[in-house]
């Protein structure tokens, strides 16, 4: 199943969002992942689904192969990690089915572990265009986003006693957020800003005069 929907058209807007920009879901790949986004997702929203790149980095092949912890075992892993991220997914493939055909005395183990790896990369190929989502300044890892939900979700929500209504959870986490991106002085400025233009837009044009605060602080 692909994931990738056609581009949004000129002037369509998703949350807010300018058309020009496309979403990207970065992590495991399952068909139930993948069934929930495009419910998500309308049609005419462009969205891309990236396999988390430390997935396919393929330890099983390298500990099966040269031991756990080992330094072969390390430059296996770091050289095929290399060529994944270079796309070339279909050589390191190739190269695993050699290993898997030519090379003798395999243990069932080790063929277990190389006809494993060989499926999960094949089937989950076409989420593996490294080359192409570096190129385009996509991430590829989930890491920031699994440690911003830890910093920002749950060291604040979660703790003895406290208990959170949908609608309390979502304003908390929506200060908090601007609090962790340092952006708490600047959000309340702005703050300020719009609502002065809502309680007092009409009034101080036709007084020609600006409030005692705005004063103060150019000031």
């Amino acid at each position: 199943m692909g994931t990738e929907q056609q581009p949004l058209k000129k002037g369509q807007t998703f949350s807010g969002r300018s058309a020009n920009q496309r979403f990207v879901c970065v992590g495991t790949v399952t068909l139930k992942k993948l069934l929930v986004l495009h419910e998500l997702f309308p049609r005419n929203i462009a969205f891309m689904m990236i396999l988390d790149q430390n997935g396919p980095i393929g330890w099983k092949v390298a500990n099966s192969l040269y031991g756990e912890n080992t330094r072969e075992g390390k430059k296996w892993v770091y050289d095929h990690l290399m060529a994944i991220l270079q796309g070339r997914v279909g050589r390191v493939i190739g190269g695993m089915k050699q290993i898997l055909n030519k090379r003798k005395k395999l243990k069932s183990g080790q063929k277990k572990a190389l006809r494993e790896t060989i499926k999960y990369f094949e089937n989950h190929r076409q989420w593996m265009r490294y080359d192409e989502y570096l190129a385009s300044g996509y991430p590829i890892g989930s890491g920031v986003v699994e440690s911003t939900c830890g910093h920002t979700v749950k060291k604040r929500m979660e703790g003895t006693g406290r208990r959170w209504s949908i609608k309390g959870a979502e304003s908390t986490l929506l200060l908090r957020s601007v609090y962790t991106s340092n952006d708490w002085d600047a959000y309340w400025e702005n703050h300020r800003q719009q609502e002065q233009k809502r309680q007092y837009g009409k009034i101080l044009p036709l007084l020609a005069c600006s409030d005692d605060f705005s004063k103060n602080k150019a000031a």
